[in-house]
């Protein structure tokens, strides 16, 4: 677009929001009511809408950081499959949040209605969190049967090379050295093949 094209584009009014204010821009003075019971408006980066947090990418990543950290440092082993662990402290981030719902506001809302579905949403997040720390071997049964699969896999590695040794030694059986009156030179005129 050009200059002159700018110049000559109409005169457009902002979209403006309810009570015809701009929501782009925050009024210079003081905030006053408009009428009897309005709040304040929120200030930036504020949690009034929050209720437990396990939407909020935010706070369910701040946790899954650490999450990930304490996971690295008790089972190293797990850094071996980097998306399974992410998987799991995203799982166990929105956990806790739930958790921390139902511990401070109760199974029960305001009116006395019980809370069914964040206590499915924990319960879910809770068994998927089950079967992801027992995929990574965190569990006593799963960590033991991840013992026994590397086990077998290293002994089977074992049985691999044995038999790849044992093929080498037969293959270098067969072509030992001829023997120096039985070797032919490429140079002589009588070599087979010539």
């Amino acid at each position: 677009m050009s200059a002159d094209a700018t110049a000559e584009a109409p005169d457009i009014a902002p979209h403006t929001g309810p009570q015809g204010r701009t929501p782009q821009s925050a009024p210079e003075t003081t905030w006053e009511p408009e009428f009897d019971g309005q709040r304040p408006p929120f200030e930036p980066g504020n949690s009034a809408a929050v209720k437990s947090g396990a939407h909020s990418q935010r706070k369910v990543e701040e946790i899954a950081r650490k999450v990930s950290d304490e996971l690295l440092e008790r089972f190293p082993v797990v850094a071996e499959y980097p998306e399974t662990l992410t998987a799991l402290a995203r799982v166990e981030g929105i956990t806790r949040l739930l958790f921390s719902d139902i511990v401070t506001n109760g199974a029960y809302d305001k009116k006395g209605q019980f809370r069914t579905s964040l206590l499915e949403r924990y319960f879910t997040a809770e068994n998927t969190g089950a079967k992801l720390r027992s995929s990574l071997g965190m569990t006593p049964q799963s960590e033991a049967q991840v013992a026994r699969d590397r086990a077998v896999a290293a002994s089977n590695t074992v049985d691999v090379l044995g038999e790849l040794m044992k093929q080498g030694r037969a293959t270098k059986a067969q072509s030992a050295p001829l023997p120096a009156d039985r070797v032919v030179l490429d140079s002589e005129p009588n070599a087979p093949g010539s």
